[in-house]
């Protein structure tokens, strides 16, 4: 990153011209409104898609429901508002899925998007949220054609594991270059050993 894109981006976020950057990773939504419903439609569909592959994939790009939270979402193709467990469904079937700023670069459908095996395209800035590793950054462009074609030769592989904790933790402690002590309270369902297990052999 260039050290005047990033004195720009700072002065932009001082002035209140830029939107709200989120300091830890937003993860997956499980309070709050509809929190509980979606997360339990999530954990299921989660489960269930473990052995998609990208080859295996119906859909290409995903352009699901995108509200109005942001003035700037109004020309950005929207699909039919569908309820979660419909929705996460239908993230499984895409390689891709459009998944723009809201109120802030970092958003739930990220995360959704990467733990269910489909790559987010984003407007987030590579260097500030690279966190997320290999997802579309500094998108701008959203007509559906143009992007089909810009995808359609890339076979993308995602990383699922990024949403559990346990990869948070080992991120942190190889950023900072120590093993921390994390909550040895701690402890991982039989069920989700065995997903990380599966998405592991997935990557090789």
């Amino acid at each position: 990153m260039h050290k005047g894109n990033l004195d720009d981006t700072i002065s932009a976020i001082r002035s209140g011209k830029k939107k709200k950057i989120s300091p830890f990773p937003y993860g997956l939504k499980e309070f709050g409104y509809r929190g509980p419903l979606a997360f339990t439609a999530y954990k299921k569909v989660f489960f269930q898609s473990l052995n998609h592959t990208s080859a295996k994939k119906e859909t290409n790009i995903y352009a699901g429901y995108i509200s109005n939270a942001d003035p700037s979402r109004r020309l950005i193709p929207s699909g039919k508002k569908l309820e979660p467990e419909d929705f996460f469904h239908e993230v499984t079937q895409a390689k891709y899925i459009l998944s723009p700023d809201g109120d802030r670069p970092e958003c739930y459908r990220h995360y959704e998007a990467i733990g269910l095996g489909a790559v987010p395209i984003t407007e987030m800035h590579p260097y500030l949220h690279r966190h997320l590793g290999p997802v579309v950054y500094n998108n701008s462009v959203w007509n559906m054609e143009y992007l089909e074609e810009k995808m359609k030769p890339t076979e993308p592989v995602v990383n699922r594991n990024l949403i559990f904790e346990d990869y948070w933790m080992s991120y942190v402690d190889h950023t900072v270059g120590v093993e921390l002590h994390w909550n040895s309270n701690q402890r991982k369902s039989t069920e989700i050993e065995m997903a990380q297990g599966l998405i592991q052999e997935l990557l090789q």
